[in-house]
Order: structure tokens, then sequence, then C-alpha cells
């Protein structure tokens, strides 16, 4: 049986990520500085977020040492710049790096509560309609159903390639 390796770290940046079935290649930067590369089922991984990945390490022929995620724990940004790289990333449809910054000068560290409990909010913000408030509030909506799957799935032992499958069948409920 294969030794499993616990790694902590925020997601630095997602090289490669299968919206189909959620395959995924990102860079974790640990708080060491180090950076590791982890490959695997992560489906929706963006910069800023926490993980904590459980997984066996495996020498890619051309790209090196990588850990292959079985396992893995996600947590929200909580310091304004990593929500900044979060909002940035276009996990939310209408949010790029200029509107994530006008967003979190406004709200600072509470901003993800803001986009989920109260969105409407956002709307006093300069470029931001309420139309476009919805929107944004309806794609981090999305972002948080796949999230809550994820977690359901790792804390009931059942695999996260079902995540994809699952969400597209039930969606966010």
């Amino acid at each position: 049986m294969e030794e499993l390796t616990c790694c902590e770290g925020t997601v630095h940046s997602v090289i490669f990520q299968n919206p189909e079935n959620g395959y995924t290649v990102l860079r974790l930067l640990t708080p060491e500085g180090e950076a590791v590369t982890v490959v695997g089922c992560v489906p929706c991984a963006t910069p800023g977020e926490h993980l904590a990945v459980s997984g066996v390490w495996e020498t890619h022929p051309q790209h090196g040492e990588q850990l292959r995620a079985l396992e893995l724990e996600r947590s929200l940004p909580e310091d304004e710049e990593e929500i900044f790289s979060y909002l940035s990333s276009g996990i939310c449809k209408g949010v790029g790096p200029a509107t994530a910054q006008r967003i979190v000068d406004r709200f600072g560290a509470e901003t993800l509560d803001i986009l989920e409990r109260e969105p409407e909010r956002l709307n006093t913000i300069k470029g931001i309609t309420a139309k476009k408030a919805r929107e944004i509030a309806e794609s981090y909506r999305h972002q948080m159903g796949m999230r809550r799957l994820l977690e359901f799935l790792s804390s009931n032992d059942l695999p996260l390639r079902l995540a994809m499958q699952l969400y597209r069948r039930y969606g966010a409920g």
C-alpha cells in the first residue's frame, strides 16, 4: 500500500482543469514557500483558496515530482490579498481584476460573506448594477454549491470524481 502524504497550502495557480471530470493540475504554495504540483480530481480549484491534500508522490516522466490527490479539504481564503486573488481568477462571472479590487476594497475580509448573504450590497460599488450583482451572486452560489458537494463527498469517504456527475445531475441543491 502506498504511503499517504499530507500537504497544505494556498493554490498559487491552476495549470490545467478539465470541467467535465474535474481533473486538475495545480501549484500549491506551502507555508514554507515551497511550490508543490498537485494532480487529481480537484474540481473548481481557484487561486487563493486553501487546500489540505492527502495523496501519494509520483514522478511524471516530463513534469517530475507531483502529488496525486486522493483526499482533500478546502477552505476559503481569509485575508484581503487571497480574497482578491480568488475573485480575480474568474471564479465569478463578470468579476475581473478591477471589479475584484473594488469589491475587496469596499468589503475587506467580509467580502465572501457579503457575496453569499447580502449580494445586493454589491450594487453600491461603482460599475456594478443590480443585474450584474445578481449575476455575480448566482455565479458565486454555483461555486459554493460545488464546494459543499465536495465537502460532503470527502466527509463520507466517497470518491471526489463523483462530484462532477452529481453536480450535473442535481445542481447546487
